[in-house]
């Protein structure tokens, strides 16, 4: 969790009452900070927390470049020692004691498109499928970074654009070896959209691995919902309780993450 002016200068969600936007994601990332440190101890893994700018030191522009910063499980050789890293959003809960890491099989990362989340009220993440506006913005800036656009079909939801929802990934050391050495330049994707005025989720570290995940031929295979869902996008405690990753995602969800636990 990284935060400084610019994240404060967003202002706060009107539930918040305590403080900034950035005493808010500090708060709720304290809690969650804990929640892994336990599920670790729990599966015999080993945890780490950070709120240093490391591989996105010195960049410019929109508060949202932090969100690159989970590259760094790729890029810095202090992971190299691990056969696998779980990299999660400090928005999450970890609410199980199943091991993640048993999932590993012969795949090089692991995670769920944004298509296959299900909400509350049954729908998605996945704007660019019900709004053409959304889908024309995404080949908008990936024509113009010659990205390619890969949709899902059988056995996934039919979805035009495999986008990854990368607040849970679960990396093979083969599969960082390999992104290490393929992927582009993030600052190239970023500071396009910067200049081209893009769309903030556009603009953001999903959209960037997504096309890299398809563009360099990453082995990716879909996990359950449950390893990463959104209590705040159901209508009561029940719909969610049981699931083993708990993304309190966007501003008022981490309001809602503190009040919960």
């Amino acid at each position: 969790m990284i935060t400084d002016k610019r994240v404060d200068e967003r202002g706060a969600p009107k539930q918040w009452v305590n403080g900034t936007r950035g005493d808010l994601y500090r708060q709720s990332s304290e809690i969650s900070k804990k929640s892994f440190a336990i599920y670790a101890d729990k599966i015999g893994a080993k945890h780490h927390f950070s709120t240093r700018q490391v591989y996105t030191k010195g960049s410019s522009g929109a508060p949202q470049s932090y969100l690159y910063e989970c590259l760094r499980v790729i890029y810095d050789p202090i992971y190299d020692e691990y056969d696998n890293v779980l990299f999660a959003d400090s928005d999450i809960i970890a609410n199980t004691n199943k091991n993640i890491f048993d999932l590993v099989d012969d795949h090089e990362m692991y995670g769920i498109y944004e298509s296959e989340i299900r909400t509350g009220n049954g729908g998605g993440y996945n704007s660019w499928d019900f709004k053409d506006e959304a889908f024309n913005q995404i080949k908008t800036k990936f024509d113009r970074l010659s990205l390619p656009i890969v949709g899902l079909d059988s056995p996934f939801r039919p979805s035009k654009f495999a986008m990854l929802n990368t607040g849970v990934v679960l990396w093979t050391k083969e599969g960082r070896m390999k992104a290490r050495k393929n992927f582009d330049d993030w600052k190239v994707f970023f500071y396009d959209g910067l200049s081209n005025k893009d769309m903030q989720w556009l603009n953001n570290d999903q959209p960037f691995i997504s096309s890299q995940i398809i563009k360099h031929n990453m082995k990716l295979k879909c996990i359950g919902q449950t390893w990463n869902d959104t209590p705040n996008h159901y209508r009561s405690y029940e719909d969610w309780k049981n699931q083993n990753f708990l993304h309190y995602t966007g501003g008022d969800g981490k309001v809602q993450l503190i009040e919960d636990h």
